[in-house]
């Protein structure tokens, strides 16, 4: 069986076409490649070729490409941008000396977490890469060891938890503006309440006393 060479070219959203580029076909489903076929001009040779959409780390780069700091009252989450993500595992996966600080001890950094981002006190933003789904946790920093919760069943989970926030923001970006529009008790239910349609095991105490003003 011969190889193949994949190809990628941009898309647009939206489009379901099939497309010869390189005497090759391309199966695109929303804008997206799907397969690639070798010539069908040899029938004999025909057979999809999967794409590996994307590598975990790959994904996380694009999420973060399509996410912004959000701040509500007190409360702050700020994110890493595609072209610091290196940058910012230092102190986590690695030490400033490039040495890994992953192990497989308990309470040690896993060298499957992807670190995408900080709350207001320090505490990261996780993404489990051993997870099919991408989990996203978070972790106290400071306590000498890591002992992380789940806070999303996945990272497109997250983005829609984010989004939730980020309307919950609207004119509440600072202590003053909180102050003057406080979160309404049927706010903060319906907030929850999306969270849990999306996902079924995870700390949702996190997200409540995230937008609590106490």
């Amino acid at each position: 069986m011969k190889n193949y060479r994949q190809h990628r070219v941009c898309l647009m959203a939206g489009d379901t076409v099939a497309r010869s580029v390189s005497k090759f076909i391309y199966i695109r489903v929303g804008g997206q490649i799907r397969w690639i076929y070798p010539p069908l001009n040899k029938p004999n040779t025909l057979w999809p070729i999967a794409l590996d959409d994307m590598t975990a780390q790959e994904k996380v780069k694009t999420f973060l490409k399509e996410t912004w700091d959000i701040s509500i009252g007190y409360r702050e989450l700020s994110f890493l941008k595609p072209d610091n993500f290196d940058n910012g595992q230092i102190g986590y996966s690695v030490h400033p000396d490039n040495k890994s600080l992953a192990t497989e001890k308990p309470g040690d950094w896993k060298k499957e977490w992807l670190v995408i981002g900080t709350d207001d006190l320090g505490d990261p933003f996780i993404v489990d890469t051993a997870t099919e789904e991408l989990k996203v946790l978070t972790a106290m920093h400071g306590e000498g060891e890591w002992d992380p919760i789940i806070i999303s069943d996945s990272l497109d989970s997250f983005g829609q938890i984010l989004k939730e926030l980020k309307i919950l923001s609207v004119n509440r970006t600072t202590p003053v503006d909180l102050e003057r529009k406080p979160i309404t008790e049927k706010e903060r239910g319906q907030f929850i309440k999306n969270i849990k349609r999306n996902n079924s095991d995870i700390e949702f105490e996190y997200w409540d006393n995230l937008i609590s003003e106490e």
